[in-house]
C-alpha cells in the first residue's frame, strides 16, 4: 500500500492560494473576451419591446384626444403584440438572410 504524505503541496495553503489565482483569471479573460457584449448588451433595447412601447403610447394619445373610441383602443391594444412580433421577425431576416425560418 501507498502511504499518504501530510505534507503534500496540494494540501497546503499555497495550493488553494494558486487554485484561487487561476480561478480569477479565468473569470477575468471571459470578462475580457465577452466585453462588448456585456457593455452593448445593457445599452441595446429589445425592438420588440420599444415597438409595443411606441405603439401603446399612440394610442393612449390618440384616445386622449378623443380620435378613436374606448373600444377601438381596445381593440388597437390587443393586436400590439402580433403586429410588432410580426415587424421584428422581418428586421431579423434581413439581417440574417438565408437561414431557415423557425415558425
Amino acid at each position: 500500500m501507498t502511504t499518504i504524505d501530510a505534507n503534500s503541496f496540494l494540501d497546503r495553503p499555497a495550493a488553494r492560494f494558486c487554485a484561487l489565482a487561476v480561478a480569477i483569471l479565468a473569470l477575468a479573460g471571459i470578462a475580457l473576451l465577452l466585453r462588448q457584449d456585456l457593455v452593448a448588451g445593457a445599452a441595446k433595447e429589445d425592438p420588440f419591446a420599444a415597438c409595443v412601447n411606441d405603439r401603446m403610447a399612440t394610442v393612449d394619445k390618440q384616445r386622449q384626444e378623443s380620435v378613436i373610441t374606448a373600444a377601438q383602443a381596445d381593440l388597437f391594444k390587443s393586436r400590439i403584440s402580433a403586429l410588432c412580433a410580426a415587424q421584428t421577425r422581418r428586421q431579423e431576416e434581413d439581417i440574417l438572410p438565408g437561414l431557415p425560418r423557425p415558425w
